[in-house]
C-alpha cells in the first residue's frame, strides 16, 4: 500500500480489481520461498532408513511408487527426495518405477524448479559427489541433469482449491501449515489421510504437528514429523472445493466419468463434413499470436518448430507467411475491421501456391478476450517460370501473358507496401507506447525515491524492532527447548510406566475414589476384556468374570487406612485364582486420590497346593504298607494298611521294630543304597524295599502283597518243569520255535537223533538256515498257512539231516502260549521206512499185473488150508480140469480174491 500511496484497505481493494498486475505483485510478496537442498539433513536420514525400505518393500515392478511434494517452491526439496530414491534404487538394486508429483502455487517458482538451474550457493548444501553425478556446470551456476528432471513432473496448483492426487505412498508438505489456522490445518490433515494409501507415509516440517487426529495417522519419527496412515474412517468433514479447475497435468491411471456423447443431427453432421472438405484452413489466435484453435487442414501452412512446444503462430508458420501474418492480425486487432492481403507466393515441393492471408476480429463474449480469425486461401500459381525469369526474359509468351503477369507483379508489390506500412506503423505505435511508458516510469521513479526515503526510515524502525523480536525470538527459542525437553522426558516416563505394565503382566487398575476407571494395564484389559472407550466407567459394570464383591469395602479401608488390603479371589468358572492387592493412590504432593487394585495370578500356586496336598495324602491312600524310621529303628509312621503287619510285629508308631528289621535298616544305611525284603504277615507274604534318606536320617519301608505273584511264579515253574520233561523225554521228534520268524528256541533228543544235530548248533537259526529244509519258498507258505489258521495237520515233506540224507514225514505244528508268548511247537513222524515199503510193494503188485495179464498159461494162486481151484478156462466154455474135489476135511472152497495165507 505504501508503494501504490493507497492510504485506506478498500481503496486496495479497488486497485487490485482494476490492475492487471498488482495481483501479482501482491502474490509474489505474500508467497515465501525459503528452501534449499537436503533442508534437515538428518530428517531426510531418517527418510531414507525407515521409511523407503518401507515403501520398495515386496513392491510389484508394475505398481510405480507415488511421491507428492506439494508446495515445493523452487525444487530444492524435490530434488532431494528424488536424488535419496536414486542412490537408495541403486544401492539395492531395484528397478521399481517411480512417479513423483511437484505442485505449487506460485507459476514462477515452477518454471524455475523445472528448468532445475541453480545458483553456485548450493554447493555448501551437496557433497561434491552429488554434485558431479546429478548437476552439469552451466554458466553461473549447476543444473540438473536431464535424466533427474525426467523423474519428476511439475504442476501449477493450489493445495486449498485444485484436486488432489490420490493412491500415494509418500505425501511431502514441510513447512507450510505452520501458515494456516487449525481449521484449515485439520482439513488438510483429513485431505492428506485420504489421497495416501493405507500404511501411507507422510511428512511433515519440523515445526508442524498433525494435531488433535488420534485415529488418521500414527507417529514413525515424533522429531522429523514423519507419520503412518492409519485404516480409520473417513472424516465427515471433508468440504473442499475440488470443483475448481486443475492447471495441471493428466495423470495415468485416473478417469473422470464423462457425459454420454449425444448422437449429432444429419444436418450438424453435414455441415461439418462441408466445413472439412472445402472451407479454406482457418486459425484463431490471440493478440499475443497464441493459437487458440485450428480449423480445416494447414499442415503445409504451419509447421511445429523444434524444441519446447509452442503455440505461437508466427513461430509456426512458414517464413513466407511471417509477415503478411503479423501484418494482418495487427492491423485487424487496431482496426478491428477485416483485413486481407492477397497474392502471397509460396514453394510446395514442384508446385508454386499462391496464398491470400485474411484476418477478421471477433469477441465470443463481451467479457470474453479479443480474438482474431485467419484464414488462409490457398491456389495454384499460373506463371511460375515467367515469374523466376521477368518479363523480358520470357520467350513465347502473349501481350495478355504479358499484362496478367504485370498486375501479378503489381499486385504483390502493392501487398507488400501494405505490410510494410503495417508495420511501420506497429513500430510507430510501440514506439509510442514506449515513450509514454518511460515517462511514466521516471514520474514513477521519482515516486520511488520519494518512498525510498520513507522505506529508509522505516526500515529503521523495523531494525530496531527487529533486534526486540529477535530477543524474543531467542527467549522463545529456549521456552520451546525446555518445554520439548520435557515434553520428551514425559513421553520417555511413560513409555516406561507403559512398558513396566506390560512386562510385568501384572493387572492392574487405577480407580477415582468414586470407584470410577481412570486407566488400567494390558494384562487387566485382557481379563476383563477392556478397551479405551471404557475408561470412566464405574467398575461395577466389570461383572461376570471375577467374584470381587469385596472391592468397595477394601477400597473404604484402604482410603482410611492407607494401607494395603489383600484378599484371594477366584473367576466364577473356579479355573483361576488371584490375590487382589488394594492400596491408596498418592499423588506427587503426597495426597491420596484415588486406589490401585492388582490381580497377582496364583493359579499355579493353587495348583500347586492341592497338589502337595495330594501328594500327603498318598501314602494314606497307599492300599500296601508304608513305614518310616529312623536310624535307631523307631518307627515314625505308618499308614493304615500296615496295621495288620504292625500287629504281627507287634509294636506301633514311637515304638523300635523287630531286631531282624533293625538290622536290614543298619545295612542299608551303611551300604547307602536300597534293599529289598521278603517278610510273611500271617498266611500272607509281602515283598519290602527299604529307601534309605542318608540326609534326613530316616528310611522309608515300601511293601507290597507278593502271596498271589510267589503262588503263580510256583504254578508257572511246576508248569514250564512239567513241559520240559514231557517235551524232552517225548518219543516224536519235536522243536520249540519263535512264532515271530520261526527261529530254533529249543529241541528235544529225538529231533537231534533223528537230524544229526546238536541243541546248541540249533538255537536261533531256522530250518532253511540249517539246510533241514531247502526251499524257502515252501517255508513261506508253510508259516503263512499257520499264522492263517492257527496249526497244521500232518503236512508230508521231505526234509534233510546234517549229512544230507533226505527223510520223508508228517509234520504238525500247533501255536501255544509260553509266558505270555507265542511259540510254534512241531513234531514230525519219520516215515520215510514205511514210504519206501509202500514204493516196493506198489512195484511188486504193477510186476504182479503185468505178468497176469501177459501170461500165456494158467496161473493158479493157493488159499492154504482151503481147497480152490480157478478155472481160468471157464469163460472160453471148456472143461475145468481144476474142479475142486469135495471131502469131509474141506473148506469152503475156492475164493476169486485167490488163496489166502494165514498164520
Amino acid at each position: 500500500m505504501t508503494v501504490n500511496h493507497v492510504d485506506t484497505l478498500a481503496k486496495y481493494i479497488i486497485l487490485l480489481e482494476t490492475s492487471d498486475h498488482e495481483a501479482l505483485s501482491l502474490e509474489q510478496e505474500i508467497l515465501i520461498g525459503v528452501t534449499r537442498f537436503f533442508r534437515d539433513p538428518h530428517a531426510f536420514e531418517v527418510l531414507r532408513n525407515q521409511v523407503f525400505p518401507r515403501l520398495f518393500a515386496d513392491r510389484n515392478p508394475e505398481d510405480p511408487v507415488r511421491i507428492w511434494i506439494a508446495c515445493c517452491s523452487t525444487g530444492e526439496e524435490v530434488y532431494s527426495v528424488a536424488i535419496l530414491i536414486r542412490e537408495y534404487m541403486e544401492t539395492h538394486g531395484l528397478s521399481t518405477g517411480v512417479q513423483v508429483f511437484a505442485t505449487d502455487i506460485d507459476p514462477e517458482a515452477i518454471t524455475l524448479a523445472r528448468a532445475g538451474i541453480y545458483t553456485t550457493d548450493i554447493e555448501a548444501d551437496l557433497s561434491e559427489n552429488r554434485l558431479q553425478k546429478y548437476f552439469s556446470r552451466v554458466e553461473g551456476g549447476w543444473q540438473i541433469t536431464k535424466n533427474l528432471r525426467e523423474m519428476v513432473i511439475f504442476a501449477h496448483h493450489s493445495l486449498i482449491k485444485d484436486p488432489p492426487f490420490s493412491r500415494l505412498d509418500l505425501m511431502v508438505c514441510r513447512n507450510f501449515l505452520i501458515y494456516l489456522n487449525q481449521e484449515m490445518q485439520k482439513r488438510l490433515m483429513n485431505l492428506f489421510h485420504m489421497v495416501l494409501k493405507p500404511r501411507g507415509i507422510l511428512f511433515l516440517g519440523a515445526s508442524e504437528t498433525i494435531g488433535n487426529i488420534p485415529n488418521m495417522f500414527t507417529p514413525l519419527d515424533k522429531k522429523w514429523k514423519i507419520f503412518e496412515r492409519l485404516d480409520g474412517p473417513r472424516p465427515d468433514d471433508m468440504a473442499f472445493p475440488f470443483t475448481a479447475p486443475f492447471k495441471g497435468f493428466p495423470r495415468q491411471g485416473l478417469f473422470s466419468r464423462q457425459r454420454p456423447a449425444e448422437t449429432p443431427t444429419p444436418g450438424v453432421v453435414v455441415e461439418k463434413r462441408l466445413a472439412e472438405k472445402y472451407a479454406p484452413p482457418c486459425v484463431v489466435v490471440n493478440a499475443q499470436y497464441e493459437i487458440v484453435h485450428v480449423s480445416g487442414g494447414p499442415s503445409r501452412l504451419l509447421q511445429v518448430p523444434s524444441g519446447e512446444p509452442t503455440r505461437d503462430l508466427l513461430k509456426m508458420a512458414r517464413e513466407e507467411l511471417r509477415p503478411a501474418l503479423r501484418a494482418a492480425v495487427y492491423k485487424a486487432f487496431h482496426e478491428q475491421k477485416p483485413i486481407g492481403f492477397r497474392g502471397v507466393a509460396l514453394e510446395a515441393g514442384d508446385d508454386k501456391l499462391v496464398v491470400n492471408v485474411m484476418a477478421e476480429p471477433f469477441n465470443v463474449s463481451a467479457s470474453s478476450e479479443k480474438l482474431v480469425m485467419v484464414v488462409l486461401e490457398t491456389e495454384r500459381a499460373q506463371v511460375s517460370l515467367v515469374a523466376q525469369q521477368g518479363v523480358d526474359d520470357a520467350p513465347d509468351i502473349d501481350d495478355a501473358s504479358k499484362d496478367m503477369l504485370v498486375r501479378q507483379m503489381e499486385e504483390q508489390l502493392r501487398v507488400t507496401n501494405e505490410q510494410l506500412l503495417a508495420v511501420t506503423e506497429q513500430l510507430e505505435t510501440s514506439q509510442e507506447g514506449f515513450m509514454s511508458a518511460n515517462e511514466e516510469l521516471m514520474s514513477i521513479n521519482e515516486e520511488y525515491q520519494s518512498a525510498n526515503e520513507e522505506l529508509h526510515s522505516t526500515n529503521e524502525e523495523l531494525e530496531t524492532s527487529k533486534e526486540e523480536l529477535q530477543a524474543l525470538n531467542e527467549e522463545l527459542v529456549t521456552v520451546n527447548a525446555e518445554l520439548h525437553e520435557k515434553v520428551e522426558a514425559l513421553d520417555r516416563a511413560n513409555s516406561n510406566l507403559q512398558n513396566l505394565l506390560t512386562s510385568s503382566e501384572i493387572a492392574t487398575l487405577f480407580l477415582s475414589p468414586d470407584l470410577n476407571i481412570r486407566l488400567f494395564s494390558p494384562a487387566m484389559a485382557d481379563i476383563f476384556n477392556l478397551i479405551q472407550a471404557d475408561i470412566g466407567r464405574p467398575f461395577r459394570h466389570l461383572n461376570g468374570t471375577i467374584d470381587w464383591t469385596g472391592l468397595p469395602e477394601d477400597a473404604r479401608l484402604a482410603l482410611s487406612t492407607w494401607a494395603p488390603v489383600e484378599r484371594e479371589v477366584a473367576t466364577l468358572d473356579g479355573e483361576r485364582y488371584f490375590l487382589m492387592r488394594t492400596l491408596p493412590y498418592r499423588t506427587s504432593e503426597g495426597k491420596v486420590d484415588g486406589i490401585v487394585v492388582t490381580l497377582f495370578d496364583i493359579s499355579e500356586r493353587r495348583r500347586a497346593e492341592d497338589q502337595n496336598k495330594s501328594t500327603a495324602l498318598f501314602p494314606q491312600e497307599n492300599p500296601f504298607p508304608v513305614l518310616r524310621m529312623n536310624r535307631e529303628g523307631t518307627l515314625l509312621f505308618a499308614n493304615r494298611a500296615a496295621s495288620d503287619l504292625l500287629n504281627h510285629w507287634q509294636c506301633a508308631v514311637e515304638t523300635t521294630v523287630p531286631d531282624f528289621l533293625r538290622q536290614e535298616l543298619i545295612k542299608s544305611f551303611s551300604e547307602g543304597k536300597n534293599r529289598e525284603i521278603e517278610l510273611p504277615c500271617g498266611s500272607e507274604l509281602f515283598s519290602f524295599v527299604l529307601v534309605p534318606i542318608i540326609e534326613r536320617g530316616y528310611a522309608n519301608f515300601y511293601g507290597y502283597n507278593i502271596t498271589q505273584r510267589k503262588e503263580a511264579e510256583k504254578a508257572l515253574t511246576e508248569s514250564e518243569h512239567k513241559f520240559a520233561t514231557l517235551f524232552n523225554e517225548a518219543s516224536l521228534p519235536t522243536v520249540l520255535a519263535r512264532y515271530e520268524d520261526f527261529s530254533f528256541v529249543d529241541a528235544n533228543d529225538a529231533w537231534g537223533k533223528l537230524f544229526g544235530f546238536h541243541r546248541e548248533e540249533m538255537i536261533g537259526k531256522t530250518t532253511v538256515e540249517l539246510g533241514i529244509l531247502r526251499d524257502e519258498d515252501q517255508r513261506a507258505r508253510i508259516i503263512h498257512e499257520i499264522k492263517e489258521k492257527g496249526q497244521l495237520r500232518n503236512l508230508e515233506q521231505v526234509l534233510y539231516t546234517k549229512a544230507g540224507t533226505p527223510l520223508t514225514v508228517l509234520s504238525s505244528v500247533n501255536v501255544i502260549e509260553i509266558g505270555g508268548k507265542a511259540y510254534a511247537l512241531t513234531s514230525v513222524q519219520n516215515i520215510t521206512d514205511r514210504k519206501r515199503a509202500e514204493e516196493a510193494l506198489r512195484d511188486s503188485e504193477i510186476r504182479y499185473r503185468d505178468l497176469v495179464q501177459n501170461a500165456s498159461s494158467a496161473i493158479m494162486r493157493w488159499r492154504l488150508l482151503q481147497r480152490v481151484c480157478r478155472d481160468p478156462l471157464r469163460m472160453a466154455g471148456g472143461r475145468n480140469p481144476w474142479h475142486p474135489c469135495r471131502n469131509s476135511g474141506a473148506g469152503s472152497g475156492f475164493d476169486r480174491r485167490g488163496p489166502v495165507l494165514s498164520g
